[in-house]
């Protein structure tokens, strides 16, 4: 192809070809330059590739080129929803022919096929490739060519994912009337850009609320029963609270309320998540912890003594999910023997002496809890010969 001027040549440059590198940049494919050929237009336009990462960029207001504009419909789009930028030259001047390139970012949005359209009279042909779009146009036979404002593509997207990202019109190949029989174009790059923000779609709904099965009880696990939601294919996280305060670390299906709970209120926020939605919540209605439930389990070492002899005793004070602190205080035959034992992991190791006469005695063991746990007793039956 014979070269073509840029808009450089006002700085006292002349370039063949454009290269726009932003994103990266591939050669024109075959098919669009042989279409600019069958166009009558002669100039050789670089195509920029799909953009590497929209998110490394930094969104801004849209810019462009003095004697260009962009314009995207729709700024609250959600996943689904239709989108057109619009691209014009404000300060068109016996515009005939041209072939317009658009990026974009190809993981949120697709091109809606056929939807390439602009007010100039004539042909329009788009071609997509995943990332960047071709959009070629030119006046037919002798039809007079633009000027003033034209709308040079007014295109439709269709959002595919959440995300913000960046629409540029990087090239333009411009052919006026007087060369549209020979192979002169201008070639303009960086003519306009625009953010472009594709929002999640709606949070599921719960149509039934989060719940807390089993009784409260330090020790004793609690189940967070799943609500129902509005949509399939949610799924589901867990946040338990303690006096309305989140647990660290406490994220699973369950939660086994510890001794510091005891008598605070425990919840827990059930989370609905879903590719491309806002995060949906339930939280249960609240339930108070209560008292670990505990029993006592009194081994006497003898249970038949001669009278002044001593008898090692064992005494063992359980709960489900918590190991009970406290005391035990110890009688014989209704007297108390000693100062109560303080339990050391839940148990207490001591001796009595059973003194009197022959017969037999209860030996009672009875557990005075902390606050957190229940009381319980056990006892056995010692006989002296």
């Amino acid at each position: 192809m014979a070269r073509g001027t840029s808009n450089d040549e006002r700085h006292g440059t002349t370039m063949e070809t454009v290269t726009h590198r932003r994103w990266g940049a591939r050669p024109a494919t075959a098919a669009a330059v042989g279409a600019l050929v069958a166009l009558g237009i002669g100039a050789a336009v670089a195509i920029p590739g799909a953009m590497a990462n929209a998110n490394e960029r930094t969104l801004t207001a849209p810019t462009a080129l003095d004697g260009f504009s962009i314009e995207t419909s729709a700024p609250g789009a959600v996943v689904g929803d239709e989108v057109t930028v619009t691209v014009k030259a404000t300060a068109a001047a016996d515009l005939y022919a041209y072939d317009l390139t658009l990026a974009y970012d190809s993981h949120l949005l697709k091109y809606v096929d056929d939807s390439a359209t602009t007010d100039v009279s004539g042909a329009t042909y788009a071609t997509d490739h995943g990332g960047t779009l071709s959009i070629i146009h030119t006046k037919l036979g002798s039809s007079p060519a633009a000027d003033g404002v034209v709308t040079l593509a007014s295109v439709t997207f269709t959002g595919l994912a959440s995300g913000d990202s960046m629409v540029e019109a990087t090239d333009l190949v411009a052919v006026t009337s007087a060369d549209s029989a020979s192979t002169e174009s201008t070639t303009t790059t960086d003519l306009a850009s625009a953010p472009l923000s594709i929002g999640k779609l709606p949070a599921p709904v719960a149509t039934s609320p989060a719940r807390i099965a089993a009784t409260a009880r330090v020790g004793s696990v609690l189940t967070a029963k799943v609500p129902t939601w509005d949509q399939d294919g949610v799924a589901t996280e867990y946040q338990w609270l303690v006096g309305g305060s989140a647990v660290a670390r406490a994220t699973s299906a369950s939660y086994r309320p510890t001794v510091a709970d005891y008598g605070k209120a425990v919840s827990v926020v059930v989370s609905g998540t879903k590719s491309d939605h806002v995060t949906g919540q339930s939280t249960s209605a609240s339930v108070k912890v209560g008292k670990a439930v505990t029993s006592t389990s009194l081994v006497a070492g003898k249970k038949v003594v001669k009278a002044g002899k001593q008898v090692r005793v064992r005494v063992k004070v359980s709960a489900t999910g918590a190991v009970p602190t406290g005391k035990v205080v110890v009688t014989l035959a209704g007297k108390r023997l000693h100062p109560a034992v303080t339990l050391k992991g839940g148990t207490a190791t001591f001796t009595v002496t059973v003194k009197g006469k022959k017969g037999a005695r209860h030996l009672v063991v009875a557990y005075s809890p902390s606050s957190a746990f229940t009381a319980s007793t056990d006892s056995v039956k010692i006989r002296l010969k």
